[in-house]
């Protein structure tokens, strides 16, 4: 492809909406169609490779997909559906020893996926591991007692979409502000971007001689006081989102 192709092409944050569409819709080889043009100029590209994965393994072209994910784990190693992904690939090859294998990393690093746990739960019961099949159906069961907001943004937080996750918070929080479990994504959210020094102009727009004056000041300011207010009051409350140690020890 051309420099003057690639130029003509619409942006590609424009683009992924569209090919999470097709995928939605089954339309994978339109998905690895419109993909393919962008890959050259986006290599490396997360979200990009993870879709080019899911079609071709959708399309049953597993070699490819395997591929295609061992190049998203060269860029990406601790992105956890390129695992998943890995996972389903080996299902459907029925090499239940690797497809565990892959599922166990997922969680590993997200341990809000409940597709990997249900593959999991089954994948156990076939090789004989009924305590792990158990405790990952305990692990099914849990996730499927929050909402699925919930669940999303704790994921997009495991794989480093903190931004995302937050506005997913944020927006079930206007209607849920009680949550507790929402909250406590919140806090972790607000944990993250405060280990990034604050600005002076936040710093000093925080105390309360001086309004803050600006939209970052502002948003700094209350993931601050997030973190210090929500603490005590999810502090009381336990949910593990962890593997249990066996699976992880086998991980």
């Amino acid at each position: 492809m051309t420099d003057e192709t690639t130029r003509a092409l619409p942006d590609l944050e424009n683009i992924l909406p569209v090919l999470r569409q097709s995928l939605g819709r089954g339309r994978y080889a339109e998905v690895l169609q419109v993909a393919d043009a962008y890959l050259g100029a986006h290599l490396g590209h997360r979200e990009l490779l993870y879709l080019v994965a899911v079609a071709q393994r959708m399309l049953q072209r597993i070699p490819e997909a395997l591929g295609t994910l061992a190049t998203l784990q060269s860029f990406h190693p601790k992105y956890s559906r390129l695992y998943q992904e890995r996972g389903h690939c080996h299902v459907f090859t029925r090499e239940a020893a690797k497809a565990i294998e892959a599922f166990e990393w997922a969680i590993r690093y997200n341990p809000a996926l409940p597709a990997s746990w249900q593959a999991l739960e089954k994948l156990y019961r076939i090789v004989g591991r009924a305590r792990d099949a158990t405790n990952a159906a305990g692990h099914v069961a849990k996730l499927a007692t929050l909402p699925a907001e919930v669940v999303a943004a704790r994921s997009m937080v495991a794989d480093g979409e903190f931004e995302d996750a937050e506005r997913t918070t944020r927006a079930y929080l206007a209607t849920h502000p009680d949550d507790v479990e929402a909250l406590r994504v919140l806090s972790m959210i607000a944990r993250h971007f405060d280990t990034t020094p604050m600005p002076r102009s936040c710093s000093t727009s925080c105390s309360p001689s001086h309004p803050p004056t600006t939209r970052r000041a502002t948003t700094s300011c209350s993931r601050s006081s997030i973190c210090t207010s929500i603490s005590a009051r999810v502090s009381r409350q336990r949910f593990s989102w962890r593997p249990s140690r066996a699976i992880a020890a086998s991980a």
